[in-house]
C-alpha cells in the first residue's frame, strides 16, 4: 500500500485545524504547537507546563523520542503520529497511571476507526498487532505539595507508514504494513483527541477500564519478564484488575498486583 495524499509531507496547521474542526474539537480551548522536527514532544510540553495552558504539541519527526525506563529513540519524519497533550487533571499523583490506561483505549479506538486495524493493549502503555509494537504511550507529570498532579503530559507515538526504525525495526510494525486503510495522520490525531477528551473529563471511568481489560485479554496467561526500577523477574499474567493494575504470579507462586512497571512478552510458540 502506498502513502496517499502526500501524507509523508510535513503536517500543516491548516490541515490539522481542519481535521480538529471536523472532529468537533474546539481549537480555541487548547493551544497548538506544531513543529517540523523536534527533540521530544513530551519535553517541549513539560517546558511550558508552568504556564497553565492546555497544549497539544505535534511534530512531523523527533530526534530524541522518549519511552519508558529512560529509553530514547529517533522517529522518522512523516512516518507516524508524534504528539503530546499537556493537561491539568485534578487527580492524585498516585493515580497518574490511570491516564495511561485511558489514553491506550482512546488510541486503540482511533486506530480502529481510522485505519480498520484492531490492536490489542500490552500492559500498560503499548498497542500491539501480533508480536509487533504499533504504538506507545508515555505519561509524565509533577506533584504539588498536596500530592496531586500539578500537570500531566501524555505522549503518544503511533507508527503509520513504513520507515526505517533502526534497531527497533525488528520489533515494530505500522498501519501501512498491516494493511490498514490509507491513513492521514491529522485524521488519526483528531480522532484520538475526540476519544480521549471525554475520558479525561468523566467522573465515572468504569466503562473505559472495562474496555481496557477487554482489549488487553490477549496478554492474559502469557509468560513475561516483569521489569521495575530496581528489579526484574519472570512471572505469568493472571489478569487485569478493574483499576488497570496487572496481576501476576511469580515462579515461586507469589501473587503480585502491579500498578507500575513494564513487562516483556515472550512470543515463543
Amino acid at each position: 500500500m502506498q502513502k496517499t495524499n502526500n501524507d509523508s509531507l510535513p503536517i500543516t496547521m491548516d490541515a490539522l485545524l481542519s481535521a480538529l474542526s471536523g472532529a468537533m474539537i474546539d481549537e480555541n480551548k487548547i493551544q497548538i504547537l506544531l513543529f517540523d522536527r523536534i527533540g521530544s514532544t513530551n519535553t517541549a510540553a513539560k517546558e511550558i507546563a508552568d504556564k497553565g495552558i492546555p497544549t497539544l504539541v505535534i511534530a512531523n519527526g523527533q530526534t530524541g523520542g522518549r519511552g519508558r525506563l529512560g529509553r530514547s529513540f529517533s522517529c522518522p519524519d512523516g512516518a507516524g503520529v508524534y504528539m503530546s497533550l499537556l493537561c491539568y487533571p485534578k487527580i492524585a499523583a498516585t493515580e497518574a497511571s490511570r491516564l495511561t490506561c485511558l489514553t491506550a483505549v482512546a488510541a486503540a479506538r482511533a486506530v480502529d476507526k481510522i485505519s480498520g486495524i484492531r490492536p490489542y493493549i500490552k500492559w500498560v502503555n503499548d498497542l500491539y498487532i501480533g508480536d509487533k509494537k504499533l504504538a506507545g504511550i508515555l505519561t509524565e507529570g509533577s506533584a504539588d505539595h498536596n500530592g496531586n498532579l500539578s500537570y500531566a503530559v501524555i505522549g503518544i507515538g503511533i507508527n503509520v507508514h513504513d520507515a526505517d526504525l533502526g534497531e527497533y525495526s525488528a520489533i515494530a510494525t505500522n498501519i501501512e504494513r498491516e494493511g490498514g486503510r490509507p491513513t492521514m495522520r491529522v485524521d488519526l490525531i483528531a480522532e484520538i483527541l475526540k476519544e480521549l477528551f471525554p475520558m479525561l473529563e468523566a467522573e465515572d471511568t468504569t466503562a473505559y477500564f472495562e474496555e481496557y481489560i477487554e482489549r488487553a485479554k490477549p496478554i492474559i496467561g502469557r509468560s513475561v519478564i516483569v521489569k521495575r526500577a530496581d528489579e526484574s523477574y519472570p512471572a505469568k499474567i493472571t489478569g487485569i484488575e478493574k483499576d488497570g493494575r496487572l496481576s501476576v504470579v511469580t515462579e515461586d507462586g507469589e501473587e503480585i498486583s502491579l500498578a507500575t512497571g513494564e513487562i516483556s512478552l515472550s512470543f515463543q510458540k
